[in-house]
């Protein structure tokens, strides 16, 4: 099947730069496309799409219960950032004036040498990148056992909080004295790879959605764990509730529909007409005449002839079950023609079988939601990464829309705001819920999977999504967090929220950076927003800055901890292997060893503890 659009003359040479590349498409070329939603400016999008494997397996890391999100956890929370030597006497942050000891309270002198002792593994290289090669010797001599018991009583008492949910109660209850929350991360997600060539389409399906099944379970048993302390979280990943392959391909369905209507889009305005808007959908391969003209209907409801993106977007949606038949048909082959140019590119649209399949993922995420509204627990949607992203964001969209229906949002989506587009993406998500009328619940992260990322880029010679520096990183992560403290403090002089005009937003600071915590406190001061409304959320990994956590507990901040668990055998393999992606996790954990060791000399010794300025990282 052969899709043909028109293009816009002014639009050929960056489009023809763009899609003529195999075997990607990217919007890198697109991002001077000044694409205006509503009051804010512009939409950019440097999404890839890479040509999805025809197949997939569940590795072997993925094949039992998983903890990939501690690794992801560990790398989002600890990137580098310029060193803080000291805060002003009259800062408003609480890490300026809370002694760094108040991390080591519930610790005694064994736990805290314990601790050194795991920071002091981690801190060498070496070590880090030859434990996978040596677990994997002592598990094919069938001599691991010690080896785990081992790592049990050191490195996974450090970053996890057991192995089951009940291990980690004891843990939620003790962090809750604190003044702490929890966020329960049995985080299992899988990877695109090759699977057995012997199995067919039929046995790929039955067996991911068996594994999905099983997840979601877990997911809805972590949400009633979380329930026994109010105001928990737990953290889930949507490629642990679908097949790898299945989330990649709607993916990459995600990103023709984008690349569509920017062809369309001949003003360059951010809009469509309706005509225009009826030549993308009439194209798909399950429209019908009757499934076109309801889905124009969807998207401008006032018949204004005018449709942006986010009402694109919402009504072309693949998880919408009255959609569904429109992306059922045979892979297509794309042409959009100029005076000068031929632009060309490939889509894959879904089997029978694989919008089955999308239809039992909507099922079990509405099931853990249900649960979660239920229990009152609330959900974090992590980020992955980019090419099942699309797919993650429209699904957390979908879900917010649904069950964000109060003050306090139940769902979180994820941005990693070392991508070029996250910041445009907050924005443009934020315009979203003030227009549909729902709540908004947010998780900034800087980021993980640069490595991988940037790998992926130089093979398939795509350009690199990830900021340019480390100080872009960390201005994007800044402007992120004002954005939505300016929004908040906005909706506080409003005696009523009104659909279209403001929407109630909470918020997470994700973050091991003492600049950013700290600039948090400080303008939520200025703004006059009280941390104890629960509107502006801290969160660190177990283990990780330890000092920053407590201290924002200790003064009345919403503070949280990550608390990993599950088999040791299946978290530290993922853990290792993630820790050796990023020296920043290193460095991060060198200067927790300060902090520790100033505690104990002052235990042994009875000295005061000396100034040491806590980690950046």
């Amino acid at each position: 099947m052969v899709l043909r659009f028109p293009v816009h003359s002014s639009a050929r040479h960056s489009l023809s730069k763009v899609f003529n590349r195999q075997p990607s498409t990217t919007f890198n070329a697109l991002r001077n496309h000044q694409n205006k939603v509503g009051s804010l400016t512009p939409l950019r999008f440097s999404s890839t799409t890479s040509q999805p494997p025809k197949t997939f397996t569940w590795s072997r890391g993925v094949a039992g219960v998983t903890l990939a999100g501690l690794g992801y956890s560990i790398y989002t929370l600890s990137t580098a950032a310029d060193p803080v030597n000291e805060h002003s006497s009259n800062s408003k942050s609480p890490l300026a004036s809370t002694d760094p000891r108040v991390a080591f309270e519930h610790k005694s002198l064994p736990d805290l040498l314990l601790s050194l002792l795991v920071y002091k593994m981690c801190s060498f290289p070496v070590l880090m990148e030859a434990s996978p090669t040596l677990l994997s010797i002592l598990e094919t001599l069938h001599i691991s056992a010690p080896a785990y018991w081992l790592i049990k009583k050191t490195i996974f008492n450090q970053f996890c909080g057991g192995e089951t949910r009940e291990e980690v109660v004891p843990f939620m209850q003790d962090l809750k004295k604190s003044g702490i929350g929890s966020i329960l991360d049995f985080s299992i997600e899988a990877d695109l790879s090759t699977a057995d060539a012997s199995m067919t389409a039929e046995e790929l399906s039955e067996l991911a959605n068996k594994h999905s099944d099983s997840v979601s379970d877990q997911y809805c048993q972590a949400v009633v764990t979380a329930s026994h302390l109010p105001g928990s979280f737990i953290a889930i990943k949507v490629t642990g509730l679908a097949s790898p392959s299945l989330l990649e391909k709607a993916n990459a369905i995600q990103h023709f529909l984008r690349n569509s209507f920017l062809i369309a889009d001949t003003k360059q305005n951010g809009h469509l007409t309706r005509k225009q808007f009826e030549g993308i959908v009439s194209k798909l391969p399950g429209a019908t005449p009757e499934l076109v003209k309801k889905t124009i209907a969807k998207a401008d409801p006032s018949n204004k002839n005018s449709i942006d993106w986010i009402d694109y977007q919402r009504s072309l949606s693949m998880l919408s079950e009255d959609n569904s038949a429109l992306f059922i048909g045979p892979n297509a082959h794309v042409e959009a023609h100029t005076k000068s140019d031929d632009i060309h590119w490939d889509v894959n649209f879904f089997s029978k079988q694989e919008s089955e399949d999308v239809t039992k993922l909507v099922r079990r995420l509405d099931d853990i939601c249900s649960t979660a509204q239920e229990k009152e627990v609330r959900l974090m949607v992590d980020a992955e990464q980019s090419y099942f992203q699309s797919t993650i964001d429209l699904v957390a969209t979908e879900l917010s829309m649904k069950y964000n229906t109060t003050e306090t949002p139940i769902l979180f989506n994820t941005y990693q705001m070392y991508l070029k587009e996250s910041y445009d993406k907050l924005r443009n998500d934020l315009i979203r819920a003030k227009r549909y009328g729902f709540s908004f619940g947010a998780k900034l992260v800087r980021g993980a999977y640069m490595v991988s990322e940037r790998k992926r880029a130089a093979e398939l010679g795509l350009p690199d999504i990830i900021q340019d520096t480390i100080e872009d990183t960390h201005h994007d992560y800044n402007r992120g967090v004002e954005l939505l403290l300016t929004e908040l403090a906005a909706n506080k002089e409003q005696k009523t929220l009104v659909k279209g005009q403001a929407t109630p937003i909470t918020f997470m600071v994700a973050s091991h950076n003492v600049e950013s915590v700290s600039k948090t406190c400080e303008i939520m001061s200025e703004l006059g927003l009280n941390p104890s409304e629960g509107r502006v959320l801290f969160g660190q990994l177990m283990g990780m800055q330890d000092h920053t956590t407590y201290a924002l507990g200790r003064h009345g901040y919403s503070a949280y901890k990550y608390i990993p668990y599950g088999p040791v055998a299946e978290v530290m393999p993922y853990l290792i292997r993630r820790a050796q992606e990023n020296s920043a996790v290193l460095t991060g954990v060198t200067r927790e060893q300060d902090l520790l060791i100033a505690e104990i000399k002052s235990r042994l010794f009875g000295a005061s503890a000396p100034n040491v300025t806590p980690s950046t990282a």
